[in-house]
């Protein structure tokens, strides 16, 4: 019995096979059977092509600057850095000192302030200022200064900075913050342009004035009781007037010395004839014996000139002698 009911079981399952077959086919005239490989194929190359427009419109954009987040000061802010910089925004350098060149050379144009002899009261504060030209081949930085290098102080500022850049044969106006000296007197100070590599021009300027109203002469000051000092100074000039050209004039210092010191002197003039440069000596230090001496001084020149000269004694003490006038009119009379 159960062989029977088995065998239709079977029957029932081929019949029902042969129906679902059957609702299943199709003319195979209208349906076109397909190569599994064509199909693969024309997938890859539809991918491919795909990749190769995405390809290029990437190629064609230009990628976004990356940025990173920081924490700001500010509690819940987040300040947002870009690390490339927008487009159209040139990169900044680090400015880097410029170093000279080429020849450094200063020319005196005028004073602006304080002309040479301006009276101040003692302990006066006062701007000198200067007006020079770069003479040279190189081109002045701000890192280019004023420095000073002798005479009469006047306030205690060593150097200041030139203000603006100044290319050869243009002119720059120097100021200087100084201050008048106590005792009474004339003074001069002495300075001259120094490079960015701290070396100084070969000329100077100086800036003149005349103390008043304060206490007496630092030439006329007693030194004090036991050390070195020089008590009597003077200058003389043998002609103090010449009409050939070049002519050499010729200056006799005398100084008087309490006793045995070390003694450091400089020859020292100055023109009333605006743009006038002289060459001078360098100063000069020696030992000498208590008493008086002699030192004498030769000034050649070749242009016309009206100046005057002083010795200036710097050590054992700082004193100056009287003021001598020269002239040398190169035009004749």
């Amino acid at each position: 019995m159960s062989d029977i009911k088995l065998s239709q079981f079977g029957v029932m399952l081929i019949v029902l096979v042969m129906i679902l077959v059957g609702c299943s086919s199709e003319d195979p005239e209208t349906t076109p059977t397909t190569d599994p490989e064509t199909v693969m194929t024309a997938a890859a190359q539809t991918a491919e092509a795909r990749l190769t427009e995405i390809a290029k419109s990437t190629a064609s954009q230009t990628p976004a600057p990356t940025t990173t987040s920081q924490p700001s000061p500010e509690a819940g802010v987040t300040e947002v850095t870009e690390t490339s910089p927008p487009e159209g925004i040139p990169t900044l350098t680090p400015t880097v000192e410029e170093l000279p060149t080429g020849t450094d050379k200063a020319a005196y144009v005028m004073d602006v302030t304080v002309p040479d002899g301006t009276e101040f009261s003692s302990g006066e504060t006062f701007t000198k200022v200067w007006r020079l030209s770069n003479a040279g081949s190189s081109t002045w930085s701000t890192s280019y200064r004023l420095a000073f290098v002798g005479g009469a102080e006047m306030g205690g500022i060593e150097e200041v900075s030139i203000p603006i850049r100044v290319p050869p044969g243009s002119t720059v106006d120097v100021e200087v913050e100084l201050v008048a000296p106590e005792a009474n007197g004339t003074y001069r100070g002495f300075w001259s342009m120094k490079n960015s590599a701290g070396t100084l021009f070969d000329n100077s300027v100086y800036v003149e004035i005349i103390v008043v109203g304060g206490s007496d002469s630092e030439e006329s000051t007693p030194a004090p009781s036991g050390d070195a000092a020089v008590s009597e100074l003077s200058l003389r000039v043998e002609e103090d007037y010449a009409t050939e050209c070049p002519y050499e004039f010729l200056f006799s210092g005398t100084f008087k010395l309490n006793k045995p010191a070390s003694v450091t002197y400089q020859f020292e003039t100055g023109s009333n004839t605006s743009g006038f440069e002289f060459t001078l000596p360098a100063p000069v230090t020696g030992n000498f014996d208590a008493g008086t001496h002699v030192v004498s001084f030769n000034l050649e020149l070749t242009d016309s000139v009206d100046g005057w000269a002083q010795l200036h004694i710097s050590a054992p003490n700082d004193v100056y002698s009287d003021q001598e006038s020269f002239a040398l009119d190169c035009g004749g009379e």
